[in-house]
């Protein structure tokens, strides 16, 4: 909660395979959640929430399917190291 997950969304906007038929409540084992719902060409489908980190609340297609099945406040981190610094990717040229 609190995060800008607008990257989240995004892919759906760039990919020419996926097409918006809008938003949706879906209720998951983490609970229920206002919802994006996006179909692929290859029969997939993605619904993604502004709620959750990474936006990912269900997927469906040929290689499977998964839910959130949980989220939580207060984590406490477990790495003891100072994380490095790592460079951001160069996106692909169309």
């Amino acid at each position: 909660q609190g995060r800008d997950n607008t990257t989240a969304f995004d892919w759906a906007g760039r990919c020419s395979g996926a097409h918006v038929v809008g938003w949706e409540s879906v209720t998951v084992p983490a609970g229920t959640f206002r919802a994006l719902h996006v179909t692929t060409d290859d029969g997939g489908e993605v619904w993604a929430s502004r709620e959750v980190p990474f936006g990912l609340v269900k997927t469906h297609g040929k290689q499977g399917d998964l839910a959130l099945t949980g989220r939580g406040t207060d984590a406490k981190s477990s790495i003891t190291e100072t994380p490095l610094e790592m460079p951001a990717l160069p996106m692909p040229k169309n």
